[in-house]
Order: structure tokens, then sequence, then C-alpha cells
């Protein structure tokens, strides 16, 4: 008994993200995604991934986890690198409510639900929200050839609080911006 909650002790010191998911299995691991990922951040390895297995790459990334003959992704991989989180991720979604006049109000407006892996989820909420709540203002003034833009809410505060919020997993997410009233839940 006392071994056990040891091992319960310890398993809970783990962060979620680096814990291996026994339900899983490399195969649910997007090598499309990961290619990807790879050229986007302008990773040497992908120069390299065709001298690489899957299972090689995944672990030049520290996305697996267990002994050689097994090995078992993290959770930060599948929900990185797998086109449906949520099937190891029940309710892994972003969806975003609108009140116009305010909470209060039983007024509002549902956008469709946003789904995949994290990076996809970061990107389509950011344009949703670019799309249908920034607004901008354009000054001309008359001693300059330039125009001033002046945005409603700062695009990279936008993006740091839904990219944060979506990589820590914090439930539900508000983001109220002066203009902006927008409701966000997701849950990973």
């Amino acid at each position: 008994m006392e071994t056990q909650q040891e091992l319960i002790s310890l398993a809970n010191q783990i962060p979620f993200d680096d814990r291996s998911n026994q339900y899983a299995s490399i195969d649910d691991i997007s090598m499309i995604l990961i290619q990807d990922h790879l050229r986007l951040i302008g990773s040497k390895l992908m120069e390299a991934s065709d001298q690489y297995t899957k299972t090689e790459i995944l672990e030049q990334m520290l996305l697996v986890d267990g002994p050689p003959e097994h090995r078992f992704p993290r959770n930060v991989a599948l929900m990185m690198f797998n086109e449906h989180p949520e099937k190891f991720f029940p309710a892994t979604w972003v969806d975003v409510v609108y009140f116009p006049k305010g909470e209060e109000e039983s007024e509002f407006a549902e956008y469709p639900r946003i789904t995949g892996p994290v990076p996809t989820l970061i990107r389509k909420t950011l344009d949703l929200l670019k799309t249908n709540f920034l607004k901008d203002k354009v000054i001309k003034q008359a001693d300059k050839a330039e125009a001033t833009r002046i945005w409603n809410y700062p695009h990279a505060a936008l993006e740091k609080a839904v990219a944060n919020a979506l990589f820590h997993r914090v439930d539900p997410i508000y983001i109220d911006g002066f203009v902006i009233d927008a409701l966000i839940f997701h849950c990973i």
C-alpha cells in the first residue's frame, strides 16, 4: 500500500504534457505534422529527417517514453502532432461565444467549434478573432505621407493570450478587451 501511494505521488510530480500515454502508439503521431513543425521552426532535424525513422525523430524531440522495445508517445506529442487529439483528451476544442451586449444579457452568438492539434487550435482561433472582433482605425495625418493604424486590441497581446491559454490549459479562457467580449472555452 505504501509503495502504491509513493508511485501515485511520483506520477503527480510529472507534468501532464510529459507523461507517456499508454493508450496511444507511435502510429498515432502524424509525420506530416512533425515535418511541418520542423520546417516552420527551421530545425536542422528536418533536413536530416529522411535519414531517421519516425521513432528516432520522436526520440530526438523528446516526444516518446518507455523502453526501446515498446515506446509510447508523450501527451504533448499527441496534443501537437495528432489530427484528432480529442480521441485521447475528450473535449479538446475551442468554442467562441460572443455577447454583443455583455454577459449579463441573454443575446449571444456562437461560432463553429474549432478542433485539431494545438497549433491548429491556436491558428484558427486567432483567425476567427481577428476576422470577427479586431477592428482598426486608419488616421491620415496631414503633414505625413503615412497613415497611422490603431487596433482595438493589440495583435501580439491576443496571440499571447490564446497561445498561453491553450498551451497551459486554463479552463475556461476569458479574453476581455476594451471593445472585445469573447469567451473561449476549451478543455484538454
